[in-house]
């Protein structure tokens, strides 16, 4: 399908498209012949389309951060990868594997990522200023003054209300919601069409971590595409227009949100979604 834009032009409705992609680990390629084999990932399709968040759940050890790490061509070249990604039309595996080349161009500029721990994610030597606007001196060949006015769009976007004030901060002197507003401003920064989040919230306040999910929301909002990891389905069902769960590899319910939760169809998602009624009370 595609979508028309206001200026007449074409483009195509998902910036990003996974079909059937598998990754199996070295010690299950060595498996005998003529045992099953169990895959890591087991021909997982999903899409993002433009503008929209999609979020993934399910059970810790589900699958959830492999599949983000190989869209993003971090899974390491020993693991074998078959089937097909494309980001922005440009294909993503090659010969059953990720492209690192390719993938490398695109990550951290037109598709960024956060994971959770974000504090493990800085260094604790440099300033966060430094750090948010090194990756543009470097690639986009901006002055220091244009680098850090970008970062400060970047933290203010992120929901920082005094940039200025946390850009002169060490690591070790920023709160965790800090310190995640800090990396999601690192991933903005750069301006991506895709933004990759791995269990952003779970090292977050309750407070904070309503903050954060009304800046992403704002940030889909404002057209960037969003692929978002959580267990929390309150917020997924918050945020996310469609949800992909994920259970031993594969994804066993793929839809819209709000049908997935109201009326889940696979055990798994029921019992979820049971969990997660559990805990509100």
């Amino acid at each position: 399908m595609v979508v028309l834009m206001p200026d007449g032009s074409v483009m195509d409705e998902k910036i990003l498209s996974v079909r059937d992609l598998s990754v199996v680990s070295p010690s299950e390629q060595a498996s005998d012949k003529g045992h099953d084999v169990s895959k890591i990932l087991n021909n997982v399709s999903i899409d993002v389309p433009r503008g929209q968040a999609v979020g993934i759940t399910g059970r810790s050890g589900a699958g959830k951060s492999t599949l983000l790490r190989s869209i993003m061509g971090l899974i390491d070249s020993k693991y074998t990868t078959s089937g097909w990604v494309s980001f922005d039309d440009v294909d993503l595996v090659q010969n059953g594997q990720v492209d690192r080349v390719v993938t490398a161009s695109l990550r951290g500029s037109s598709m960024a990522f956060v994971w959770q721990n974000p504090k493990d994610m800085l260094h604790p030597l440099h300033k966060t200023g430094r750090q948010i606007t090194e990756h543009l001196r470097v690639h986009e060949n901006l002055t220091k003054a244009q680098a850090a006015t970008r970062g400060e769009q970047a933290l203010r976007q992120a929901g920082v209300q005094n940039p200025l004030d946390l850009l002169r901060k060490y690591p070790h002197e920023l709160s965790g919601g800090e310190a995640q507003r800090v990396c999601l401003a690192q991933a903005l920064v750069t301006r991506p069409r895709l933004l990759i989040a791995d269990e952003i919230l779970s090292s977050l306040d309750p407070v904070t971590s309503s903050q954060v999910v009304e800046t992403l929301k704002k940030l889909v909002r404002d057209g960037l595409s969003i692929l978002f990891v959580s267990h929390d389905l309150d917020v997924i069902s918050e945020l996310c227009e469609s949800t992909a769960v994920m259970y031993n590899g594969q994804i066993v319910e793929y839809g819209p949100t709000a049908e997935l939760f109201n009326s889940p169809e696979h055990p798994h998602t029921q019992e979820l979604v049971d969990a997660n009624l559990r805990i509100r009370q």
